[in-house]
């Protein structure tokens, strides 16, 4: 039973790694998301202006 519980336990020392690398890292990912997101909202607002105004074009 100690052998199991030995073989399901994470290692935490190289697994960390350095923290300050790991937080640029961890930092390069979230702003890499955000951005994205951005993108994808202001693609999505265009989109919607244009299907807007080919509505208006018809209606009017």
């Amino acid at each position: 039973m100690t052998e199991e519980k030995k073989k399901r336990r994470p290692k935490a020392g190289p697994a960390l790694g350095n923290i300050d690398e790991t937080k640029v890292v961890a930092q390069a990912i979230i702003d890499t998301q955000l951005n994205a997101a951005r993108e994808k909202t202001e693609r999505l607002k265009q989109l919607r202006l244009q299907r807007e105004a080919q509505q208006n074009d018809t209606a009017g």
